[in-house]
């Protein structure tokens, strides 16, 4: 039963659908199992938790499944390195992601064709985003030759189309492939590739000239990546281009579509860099979105984070319960949580937070996975609850400070 629904997880993620994935997946870890379908479940758990860009999530998921899969055999083992490598790039420790990826490499004798694949397009990938465009064809070009799409039309479609955005950069000349690419991934079911291809395509227009073009494929695959959760992919591919995200931000400033691309923008590792261009590029309600949204999250970005050795946090005492069962909560969560509360709806909690629709529903199902709760009244009920507790607390530790027991 725990792998079946691990796999439901891992189908849900290849069809694009990344909130349902992490829904399907929440589960899926339990004590019961043993360690080895343990670790392999947490393991997917961190994977989709990068992909929706939360990275603290996805580092206590994977050092988890570290730990349980210490002793249980090289494949799980690279599975669970290949994604802490590209979660380090995601975070901006490159130079340790890569580090990380080599020693994989350095092994690819002993790894199964599907895991040396993706661990040389995550190679590949990150040598590209730090714009060392000739050395990554050769890690990309390998990856296609490894998995054909028979075998694995994820795996496959996405090596080619981050092979076709590398040469593309270098040589021009590739967007009819990405596009050729983007009809075969949906063909395949596997619509996280597909949207992915159209992204690319933007970004070869955009580096091409071609604004129009850009703008077409941004507004024809941006609503649907947002909607199903491409928080990560989003970030790493337009944060370091702010100019091609400021056409979509100055055509879309009165619709939700603005404001949920300046929050998944929020993740990138340099996300302050990016938001001082955007406010050149754009009118000053984006300056607006941006200083709400710091303002709300008290987004610093995650520079400096070192993974290398990052421990599982211990668990939370009796006594510290309520405070420790609130604190897993972001600044963001809180104050959605509060306006939750508040009997205030979604529409509102958008309005008042100025961040799209989706992206509150996307809070409230952290909010109710964080507090243990299915329904959105429960979740209400439940900070209720745990803020009385913590008043308590604070209450008896006055009490003791002014009566200590003699």
């Amino acid at each position: 039963a725990a792998r079946a629904q691990a796999l439901r997880a891992h189908a849900a993620f290849y069809r694009g659908d990344i909130f349902a994935a992490r829904e399907l997946i929440r589960d899926g870890h339990n004590q019961e199992g043993t360690i080895a379908q343990r670790a392999a479940s947490l393991n997917t758990h961190g994977m989709i938790d990068m992909a929706l860009g939360d990275y603290d999530s996805a580092l206590r998921h994977l050092s988890e499944a570290a730990t349980a899969a210490d002793g249980f055999g090289d494949t799980l083992t690279s599975h669970i390195e290949d994604n802490m490598a590209f979660l380090q790039a995601s975070m901006g420790r490159t130079e340790a992601a890569l580090h990380r990826l080599e020693r994989l490499r350095e092994h690819s004798d002993a790894l199964d064709p599907t895991m040396l694949c993706s661990c040389l397009m995550h190679q590949g990938t990150v040598l590209r985003r730090l714009r060392d465009f000739e050395g990554a064809l050769g890690p990309s070009q390998f990856a296609t030759e490894i998995v054909g799409a028979e075998r694995d039309p994820y795996l496959a479609y996405n090596a080619r189309a981050n092979l076709a955005l590398a040469r593309g950069i270098l040589e021009g000349g590739q967007r009819a492939t990405l596009q050729e690419l983007s009809a075969l991934a949906a063909a395949a079911g596997v619509g996280f590739v597909e949207l992915k291809c159209l992204l690319f395509g933007a970004v070869l227009a955009g580096s091409e000239d071609d604004p129009t073009a850009s703008v077409s494929l941004l507004e024809e695959c941006l609503p649907r990546q947002l909607r199903f959760g491409h928080i990560n992919l989003i970030a790493q591919e337009l944060g370091p281009r702010p100019e091609l995200a400021a056409l979509i931000l100055r055509r879309h400033r009165s619709n939700g579509l603005g404001p949920a691309l300046v929050e998944a923008l929020s993740h990138y590792w340099l996300f302050p860099e990016t938001a001082e261009t955007l406010r050149q590029l754009c009118p000053s309600q984006v300056g607006t979105w941006i200083d709400h949204m710091s303002a709300g999250n008290g987004r610093t970005g995650p520079r400096g984070t070192d993974l290398s050795h990052a421990p599982w946090p211990a668990s939370p005492s009796h006594s510290s319960a309520g405070s420790s069962a609130l604190n897993e909560l972001t600044p963001r969560e809180r104050e959605v949580l509060e306006l939750m509360a508040a009997d205030r709806t979604n529409d509102e909690i958008a309005a008042d937070l100025f961040i799209a629709i989706p992206t509150v529903k996307t809070h409230i199902n952290h909010i109710r996975r964080k507090l243990d709760q299915t329904t959105r009244v429960g979740a209400v009920l439940e900070y209720q609850r745990l803020k009385g507790l913590v008043a308590e607390g604070h209450e008896e530790q006055t009490r003791l400070h002014l009566h200590p027991p003699k």
